[in-house]
C-alpha cells in the first residue's frame, strides 16, 4: 500500500525490460491515490512481449524508450495499443532523465531490477533511495540483488546515504536516504 501511495505522488515510474518480462507489473497506484503516473519501460532493443499489463493504456499512459536498433514490428503493435515509443540515440539513465526533465517530468520513481538500478546510481540519475528490508534471507550465486554491479569492492569506497530515516511498515523496515553527491554526478547534468 505504501508503494502504491508513493506511485500516486510521482510524475513517472521507470522500469526495465527484464522486470517487464519477469514480473509483468501494472505500475499503477492501485487506487491508493487519485493519480496514476506515466509508466516507462526502458528497452535497448525492444525485445519485449507483445502482451503485457503495461500495454493497457486505458488504465494509465505508457511510454517505451528504446535505442536505435529496435524491433519495428513490435513498435507498430505497441503504438496500435496507444503506447508511446521514443527512440533515444543514447539509451542511458542520464539521457532518459534529461529527456523526461525536458518533458516536464521531475518526480521519477525508478522501480527496476539490480542492473538498471546500478546504472542509474552510477550515472547520477537517482538522488533518493528507498529500500524495504524484510525479515527474510535469500542467497545463492544466481540470486538477484537490489543493486547490480557498481564495481565497489571495499566498504571504504561504499556510496553513502545522508539524511537517513527508518520506518516500520508491517514486518518490514523502510530505509530512506539521499545519495551523497559524487563529483562526476553533477558534471553529467
Amino acid at each position: 500500500h505504501y508503494v502504491h501511495q508513493l506511485r500516486s505522488t510521482c510524475d513517472a515510474i521507470v522500469t526495465g525490460g527484464n522486470t517487464l518480462r519477469c514480473d509483468n507489473p501494472l505500475l499503477t497506484s492501485h487506487g491508493a491515490g487519485p493519480h496514476n503516473p506515466l509508466r516507462i519501460v526502458l528497452s535497448r532493443h525492444l525485445d519485449l512481449p507483445a502482451a503485457a499489463q503495461l500495454w493497457d493504456t486505458s488504465i494509465a499512459p505508457t511510454l517505451v524508450i528504446s535505442g536505435l536498433d529496435t524491433n519495428q514490428s513490435l513498435q507498430k503493435v505497441l503504438r496500435d495499443q496507444g503506447v508511446e515509443i521514443v527512440i533515444l540515440e543514447q539509451l542511458t539513465p542520464a539521457m532518459v532523465m534529461k529527456y523526461l526533465f525536458d518533458r516536464g517530468l521531475s518526480s521519477v520513481l525508478w522501480e527496476c531490477g539490480g542492473t538498471l538500478a546500478a546504472a542509474a546510481i552510477r550515472e547520477g540519475a537517482i538522488q533518493k533511495v528507498l529500500t524495504f528490508i524484510a525479515p527474510k534471507i535469500v542467497g545463492g550465486q544466481a540470486t538477484a540483488t537490489p543493486v547490480g554491479d557498481l564495481n565497489i569492492l571495499k566498504m571504504t569506497d561504499a556510496l553513502t546515504l545522508e539524511q537517513v530515516t527508518w520506518e516500520k511498515i508491517g514486518r518490514d523496515m523502510l530505509m530512506q536516504g539521499y545519495l551523497a553527491p559524487q563529483p562526476t554526478t553533477m558534471e553529467k547534468f
